[in-house]
């Protein structure tokens, strides 16, 4: 892996543009903490607005014990619920955008394996371009062999990732030595800026910046 202090997210994006990108699931292509807050309201009678949720552990953020969390998680992993989370904004069209420019897409998620089949779908049916999907133990979470591990992850080479979390913002930047595109959230606000992790506001901030770094072409009819 290339290690350069990159002066512009132009250079970041040019330097790396042979490699694929690494793309996350939950709140970077779907609308994922929002249907967790009206989860949580409906299962325990919290009332937890997404501008609360100021920690990545969702038991500390929703307050739950370790029971409720394994509650939360079961519930909210069932396919009637994450078949109907929305795509964020201008996700579709980015990553379309990339696709048809010639970038290899990755979807990397965290998610249980038992959801693989159904998030392929929910890409399918969103009509969300990718050319390779890879669940991950991002997390500790998943005991099954066909999930990768943070080590054979690091294994992999990416252009850039674009991540919500801020563990795997640091382990991508640190550890994969990559450049991480952070979709800001609450709970990744603390998350310092440097020449690894760069925040961005949303999909038209990041669209915005691939088009003026030119390496794209024009996005400017996609918003």
């Amino acid at each position: 892996m290339l290690d350069v202090v990159v002066e512009s997210i132009g250079d970041l994006l040019k330097i790396r543009s042979a490699l694929p990108i690494y793309i996350d699931v939950d709140d970077v292509l779907s609308e994922t903490g929002q249907a967790l807050c009206r989860c949580v309201r409906e299962e325990f009678g919290k009332a937890v607005s997404f501008d609360q949720i100021r920690e990545f552990d969702l038991s500390v953020s929703f307050d739950l014990t370790p029971q409720e969390f394994r509650h939360l998680f079961a519930v909210f992993h069932q396919d009637e619920i994450l078949m109907n989370l929305p795509v964020l904004p201008d996700a579709k069209v980015t990553v379309r955008r990339w696709s048809e420019s010639g970038r290899e897409i990755h979807v990397v998620t965290g998610r249980p394996w038992h959801t693989r089949d159904l998030t392929l779908e929910w890409l399918r049916i969103h009509e969300i371009p990718f050319h390779q999907f890879h669940i991950v133990d991002k997390y500790g979470r998943e005991s099954e062999d066909a999930a990768l591990t943070l080590d054979q992850l690091a294994a992999r080479s990416y252009a850039y990732a674009v991540e919500d979390s801020p563990h795997m913002a640091e382990f991508i930047a640190r550890r994969m030595r990559t450049p991480v595109f952070l979709i800001r959230r609450p709970w990744n606000e603390t998350v310092p800026f440097n020449d690894r992790i760069i925040p961005v506001s949303d999909w038209q901030a990041l669209g915005a910046a691939c088009e003026q770094s030119g390496l794209f072409g024009n996005l400017a009819g996609f918003y």
